[in-house]
């Protein structure tokens, strides 16, 4: 073999070693199962279950863009921790499902309080509806 693929294949097997290691390591997200009912007409949040869970740094969400009408969420760590925006399609009622989750230098610690904001918002980007709901992490997770 000569210098050169030695050099490359001692290269390539260390990258392919650090990256394995990579899809080990999981982070802190929170699954929001969303049913949206028409009340009167309008659509309405009736229902935000919220699960903590996690999911490989690979597969993590960092912010969606769906354009509008959609349905979108967001988290906030002790008041002040803006996470990623998550969003799907608004199709109209029925269940809706949004991963959400965290930058890197702002992950959830035990009893923080995460708020998690979801909303509904039009065609022209306005939110037509809004629900908010507290989670202390570390309480809900076990």
């Amino acid at each position: 073999m000569s210098i050169s693929k030695a050099a490359f294949f001692i290269i390539f097997s260390s990258f392919l070693l650090s990256t394995s290691g990579c899809l080990q390591i999981s982070v802190p997200v929170i699954e929001a199962d969303i049913t949206i009912e028409l009340i009167e007409g309008e659509p309405a949040i009736t229902s935000v279950n919220l699960t903590p869970s996690e999911m490989s740094v690979l597969r993590a969400p960092r912010g969606t863009d769906v354009g509008f009408p959609s349905v979108n969420g967001q988290t906030i760590i002790n008041f002040e921790k803006v996470g990623y925006w998550a969003a799907v399609p608004y199709e109209g009622p029925g269940e809706y499902h949004l991963t959400l989750g965290f930058r890197k230098d702002d992950l959830p610690q035990e009893l923080d309080h995460i708020r998690i904001i979801i909303t509904i918002n039009d065609e022209r980007g306005d939110a037509i509806e809004k629900v908010q709901e507290i989670l202390i992490w570390g309480l809900e997770t076990e």
